[in-house]
């Protein structure tokens, strides 16, 4: 049996994330009519937003991690916990607390210094990106979520069918 190595952060994850965000960020600043243009002059609500939807995702998360703790053993979840891959379930809902409080805290030091600062194109670049990786880990996470609440439900029994033709 292969044995799973410590919770490995993925390479790739992170230079999909980096490029994606480096064209974004490029094309909004350099692009006139694009995104950068409507965000100037109201950066506060943007990132008052932003920081509002990363805290409530943070709590979601929170929430989630514990109810996939509190799922009750079922035959499939017992083979699931004995299995050695199973402590990257709880790595990937830890490590996406930790980027959605990355995210929110980010977004917070930029509504603080949005009203004296310009916007400024490798602030958003890196806004930009940790919220991305933050999307990402709470994609795997609610993934997750919903394959282990299927397990952990018993197997619906099949529909039962009347075929005597008698109604009533």
């Amino acid at each position: 049996m292969v044995e799973p190595k410590e919770h490995p952060r993925p390479k790739s994850l992170y230079l999909v994330s980096t490029i994606v965000s480096l064209a974004l960020v490029t094309w909004a600043h350099y692009y006139p009519g694009s995104a950068a243009s409507l965000i100037r002059g109201s950066e506060t609500q943007v990132y008052s937003a932003l920081a509002t939807i990363g805290a409530t995702l943070l709590g979601f998360v929170i929430v989630a991690l514990t109810v996939l703790l509190a799922l009750p053993e079922t035959p499939a979840l017992k083979t699931l916990r004995r299995s050695p891959w199973f402590p990257r379930v709880y790595g990937t809902f830890i490590d996406t607390i930790g980027w959605l409080a990355l995210t929110t805290a980010a977004f917070v030091v930029a509504l603080v210094l949005a009203p004296t600062a310009p916007w400024i194109l490798p602030v958003n670049g890196i806004l930009l990106w940790v919220g991305l990786m933050a999307a990402i880990w709470l994609v795997q996470s609610v993934w997750i979520l919903s394959w282990m609440v299927r397990l952990a439900l018993p197997p619906s029994p099949p529909p039962s069918v009347d075929l005597s033709g008698r109604s009533g």
